[in-house]
């Protein structure tokens, strides 16, 4: 990529990662950026982070100068709760400490990026649990409206009787919703996945509302 920074435009993707990556610019250091990003991170409950400090080349490899960017971005990550598996001094342009270390940062100890990266514990789903599908958004199309959201928990199918809370509508699933094939038949979607489905019978449900089984 060509871009410095990368900003989050699906929330719903990295609402389900276990971890996040921040690039700092070491020629840079810490910039407004680096800051909103940590705490767009926060929000989205991702609440631990690998720190990569990219371009050492630019300031010399200095050991100095890569603990002076660490204890700055440190003192304003706690304020925000976030765990820090690791800060990683790294040079893309030569590969070094993103899969094997180099003589170029042999001060650096730690583990590799890609070291960090295999060594992430995928979240347990939770597909056994009740249903609890949170809705994000419903569109209208034609006579139809398409209900949006995420799977907290639990299984959705075709068929299923769904209970929308707080206002306790029931309703029938007709068909679960796929992009970018939408006549693509499913017949089921489950925990973590953003979704869309519609009813057999036409009810008022608004964003916010948590769809349940009629049964749990």
């Amino acid at each position: 990529s060509t871009h410095r920074y990368t900003l989050f435009p699906y929330t719903t993707l990295f609402r389900s990662a276990e971890i996040g990556i921040i690039l700092i610019d070491a020629g840079e250091g810490i910039q407004e950026q680096s800051k909103q990003h940590a705490y767009l991170l926060h929000l989205l409950g991702i609440d631990e982070i690998i720190i990569v400090v990219n371009k050492m080349d630019l300031i010399k490899c200095s050991q100095a100068k890569f603990n002076a960017i660490k204890n700055d971005y440190e003192t304003y990550l706690r304020s925000l709760a976030i765990n820090v598996r690791a800060f990683i001094p790294v040079i893309a342009r030569t590969g070094a400490n993103v899969c094997k270390h180099s003589a170029d940062l042999k001060w650096y100890k730690g583990p590799t990026v890609r070291e960090i990266l295999d060594a992430v514990d995928a979240k347990k789903m939770n597909r056994d649990l009740p249903l609890r599908f949170s809705v994000q958004d419903v569109y209208k199309f034609d006579d139809k409206r398409i209900i949006a959201g995420r799977i907290e928990a639990g299984v959705l199918k075709v068929g299923d009787e769904l209970l929308f809370s707080p206002e306790n509508k029931v309703g029938i699933v007709e068909k679960i919703n796929a992009w970018p094939e939408p006549n693509k038949p499913i017949l089921s979607a489950s925990t973590g996945e953003s979704t869309a489905f519609t009813l057999a019978k036409q009810i008022f449900i608004e964003r916010g509302q948590v769809a349940s089984h009629l049964h749990n």
